[in-house]
């Protein structure tokens, strides 16, 4: 069973994670009229309007644009991952609960933008790779630790 301050700490870093990706948003939105390279011609930040989901997989499957589709789609996709978090509870390892952390704090944090504003703000540019935030990288980080905890658990049996 988890633990409470194991818990609690969990909702910390999902909401921290959170407040991260917004506040980094909130910069790039007011700061990045222009590119700015950090490391020209591999990373660079620019304010992007995302209209679509992760990678522009509805444009690349001519999926028609829908405002209500896209929220949708993330709402689903932020209850799934919380649902099958509340449903490991009683077997959830700490590796799991900063997996779950990540992915609920990137996905929230993603699912908001996309309310508030009908879009997502992306400003981080990797060369070879769609325009991302932080949020992304949260979900990112969060799917790969949930990946390691369930090679780990099976070496273990």
């Amino acid at each position: 069973m988890v633990r409470p301050l194991r818990a609690f700490c969990a909702v910390l870093l999902a909401f921290g994670l959170f407040g991260c990706d917004h506040a980094t948003k909130a910069v790039a939105t007011r700061s990045l009229a222009r590119a700015i390279a950090i490391e020209p011609g591999i990373l660079e930040l620019h304010y992007v309007r995302n209209d679509d989901v992760a990678f522009n997989a509805f444009q690349r499957l001519g999926v028609p644009h829908s405002p209500l589709l896209l929220a949708a789609v993330m709402l689903l996709a932020l209850s799934v991952a919380v649902a099958f978090f509340v449903a490991q509870r009683r077997s959830a390892s700490r590796l799991d609960l900063v997996a779950a952390a990540c992915i609920v704090g990137g996905a929230l944090g993603n699912v908001v933008d996309r309310i508030a504003r009908g879009f997502v703000v992306d400003f981080i540019h990797l060369r070879g790779w769609p325009v991302f935030n932080v949020a992304d990288i949260a979900v990112v980080v969060g799917v790969g630790l949930l990946a390691l905890g369930r090679m780990r658990k099976r070496r273990a049996t």
